[in-house]
């Protein structure tokens, strides 16, 4: 069984909603001067006193805002990209505990039998602590968890 190109065109339409209504949102609460009520990412993310202050420097001015919008934009389809390069296996995830074997994006069945527990956008935010134990750069980080 594969994808249909159906799905596929409501799945990639879906993306690209997603990313400008994403570009949108942050551009427009970075120009407002309010993007600390929009981090949800990662667990236990937000920003602190000083990041908050100095993102307040940012002008409210329409350019500044349509360019934040073309950065976000392109660092969200680089993440999708870089997922779907996964999928399609032109490229591997890097890991240091085991083998990658790939997945498959196939359209949903009756005779697909998934685990109950299997709920991918939940585990996007569960996985961030393994993920955070495993980056290189130690030097910075995105939540706020101390050691």
């Amino acid at each position: 069984m594969k994808v249909s190109s159906d799905n596929l065109k409501v799945l990639f339409l879906q993306i690209h909603k997603a990313i400008e209504e994403t570009a949108d949102k942050a551009a427009t609460s970075l120009t407002n001067h309010s993007a600390d009520e929009l981090i949800s990412y990662p667990p236990n993310g937000g920003l602190n006193e000083l990041e908050s202050e100095s993102l307040k420097t940012i002008k409210t001015d329409d350019n500044v805002k349509s360019g934040l919008r073309k950065v976000i934009a392109d660092s969200c389809a680089t993440v999708v990209f870089d997922i779907l390069a996964n999928i399609d296996g032109v490229s591997d995830p890097v890991t240091d505990f085991e083998k990658w074997k790939g997945i498959k994006l196939v359209d949903d069945s009756d005779d697909i039998e998934a685990p109950d527990d299997l709920m991918l956008h939940d585990k996007l935010y569960d996985s961030y602590w393994d993920w955070r134990k495993r980056r290189e750069n130690k030097d910075w980080k995105l939540d706020n968890h101390t050691d």
